[in-house]
């Protein structure tokens, strides 16, 4: 612990040191600028990005912490790590700041949110597989029934529409991808925007708060989309 103490110790003097040389860099780099273009200052941050890869991809732990929103939308959330890390903040040996840290309602949204999810064995979960199966198998007839090749990627929680792509394929090599349809990929976000169907480029979410009347009308507007292709 105490090895551990005095690495975090000297890395937040690191940084604060690093982050005071940068604002001076900056500066200069802005100058630098004016008088050469912005080709110099692009040079010099890659080479200053070369330069730090080496220790986070060789000397860095990938488990120092994890972190996960948990009040239902509200500024909470949860950080996860190491015991030996974790326990540096319970004896306030590091400190650990933030802006809504321990906050009333935060707390309370929190709490609320995983009792509601743990409520009767996970029923809620079971709830929204039940809801992203439903939209699956629908998914599925709209792109048959439109004669259109169609592969749903997901796992729980998020799904994403591979049109060109056979149904049931498992993407595991770059060949899996032949056939995909990019122009057609890119355009079914604007036309499900038009449809009221809120999705990002590559995929969708599926909540505990979805129905199967939410599903059914998401997977008659996929059939409209699909039918204009």
């Amino acid at each position: 612990q105490t090895r551990l103490f005095k690495l975090v110790s000297m890395l937040t003097g690191l940084k604060n040191s690093l982050k005071g040389v940068g604002y001076f860099l900056g500066a200069a780099l802005l100058e630098a600028s004016d008088a050469h273009g912005y080709k110099l200052t692009l040079a010099v941050l890659a080479a200053l990005i070369l330069a730090a890869i080496p220790w986070p991809a060789v000397g860095l732990s990938p488990d120092l912490g994890r972190g996960k929103a948990a009040a239902g939308g509200l500024p909470f959330a949860a950080v996860v790590g190491k015991s030996e890390i974790m326990k540096l903040l319970g004896e306030r040996r590091v400190l650990g700041p933030g802006t809504f840290n321990g906050y009333p309602l935060g707390m309370r949204a929190a709490l609320t949110t995983m009792s509601i999810l743990s409520r009767n064995n996970g029923e809620a979960y079971t709830h929204r597989d039940k809801v992203q199966a439903f939209l699956t198998d629908g998914f599925h007839s709209a792109a048959r029934k439109n004669g259109i090749d169609m592969a749903v990627q997901q796992s729980p929680g998020s799904m994403s529409l591979h049109l060109g792509i056979k149904e049931g394929t498992v993407f595991q090599r770059p060949e899996d991808l032949a056939g995909f349809r990019y122009r057609n990929f890119f355009q079914l976000q604007p036309k499900l925007y038009e449809e009221s169907i809120m999705v990002m480029p590559d995929k969708m979410y599926v909540s505990v708060a979805h129905t199967m009347e939410d599903a059914q009308q998401t997977i008659d507007a996929v059939d409209r989309v699909l039918s204009t292709f």
